[in-house]
């Protein structure tokens, strides 16, 4: 099922019950890994602001891989309650 059928179907559940719905949005965001953390199968990223982001799932990555991450709004303009919806290797950092 796409993120888009699911939010759908979540808009109109709300809708049915006479609560307001939030507009999510999603946005891609491409980071650096800075941490992989085996025994919580967590990653943390940083972006290009500083800002950092964590995500289960470890896969291969290491530090200094870049990955892009399917970002979603949760509906408000703060940039702080952002989650990680999806991730996928887009490359390494090379100095």
């Amino acid at each position: 099922m796409t993120f888009t059928k699911i939010g759908t179907i979540l808009a109109l559940m709300a809708s049915l019950n006479g609560t307001p719905v939030k507009q999510h949005q999603v946005y891609i965001r491409t980071m650096e890994v800075i941490r992989v953390n085996c025994n919580t199968n967590t990653v943390t990223c940083v972006d290009s602001e500083g800002m950092k982001w964590k995500f289960k799932g470890i896969k291969d990555y290491e530090k200094k891989d870049l990955v892009s991450c399917l970002m979603d709004t949760m509906g408000t303009k703060r940039i702080k309650d952002d989650v990680v919806l999806d991730h996928w290797y887009t490359g390494y950092w090379v100095e």
